[in-house]
């Protein structure tokens, strides 16, 4: 379990670095790469996917909020139906978990099946 907080501290920083730099979606590709490549269980891959993205989203998401409260957040709320701009960054942030998590499924799932093991 302490190797699941570790490789979730790395990925967290990897993807908020990544982030800066590429495009938003770059987040998707570390994962999978990274998960690949240290070979990590696939019944964990999901969860450490999903929660790496969710958690960077959302300190990224409320930081944004914090200092941009009255021009942006509130705007975009109004798009979806009047949410207000905590339940919209919870929602993106569950979102981008979504994308994260199946990024690092496929990318464990990936060495799983080069290597001959079962996918699963």
């Amino acid at each position: 379990m302490k190797n699941f907080w570790i490789v979730l501290l790395v990925l967290v920083l990897a993807c908020h670095f990544t982030s800066l730099i590429l495009p938003w979606w770059s987040f998707a590709a570390v994962i999978g790469l990274s998960l690949f490549i240290i070979r990590f269980p696939v019944k964990k891959a999901f969860l450490l996917g999903f929660l790496t993205v969710f958690i960077t989203w959302l300190i990224w998401s409320i930081w944004m909020y914090q200092t941009n409260a009255t021009v942006l957040t509130p705007k975009i709320g109004a798009l979806f139906g009047g949410l207000s701009p905590m339940p919209l960054i919870l929602i993106l942030s569950i979102l981008g978990g979504l994308i994260g998590g199946f990024a690092g499924w496929a990318g464990a799932s990936l060495r799983n099946g080069l290597a001959g093991k079962p996918i699963v």
